[in-house]
């Protein structure tokens, strides 16, 4: 029993001192513009982790790792998404996230059980009923 508390304030006492400050950043990724102002953890080693909010806003998958709770929150570590690279640009308290496309979730294309894929092309509305606004070009 003892040796079992033990491991687990080991693993407590190492997961707190992977994060040590909360940084707020502007997280530009792929170089898509409004950057985003977010929360992140930074680790004593200089590795970063972004909250599970943040990562499906940016629709980039949760990695495969275990979360740090942190004030309410999940939060993963940046080095966990393969592929994934990042520049901390302290000066500007800026991130530059390069995701490329495996990274990314892929969106669903489901409606209950039905897919939309699968499902038949809706019967385009007839003529009659398609009203077009074109402007009026004069000559003069």
């Amino acid at each position: 029993m003892a040796r079992c508390l033990t491991v687990l304030v080991l693993a407590l006492t190492s997961s707190a001192a992977l994060a040590e400050d909360e940084v707020w950043l502007a997280v530009l990724i792929n170089q898509q513009q409004p950057a985003d102002t977010v929360l992140l953890l930074k680790r004593s080693d200089g590795g970063l982790l972004a909250g599970a909010k943040d990562l499906r806003r940016w629709r980039l998958r949760l990695p495969d790792v275990a979360p740090l709770a942190h004030d309410g929150d999940v939060y993963y570590p940046l080095d966990a998404l393969a592929g994934l690279s990042y520049r901390l640009d302290e000066s500007s308290l800026a991130l530059a996230i390069d995701a490329p496309p495996p990274t990314y979730l892929m969106p669903r294309c489901s409606r209950g059980r039905r897919s939309l894929l699968s499902s038949p092309p809706r019967r385009l509305p007839a003529a009659s009923s398609i009203t077009m606004c074109l402007p009026i070009m004069r000559k003069g």
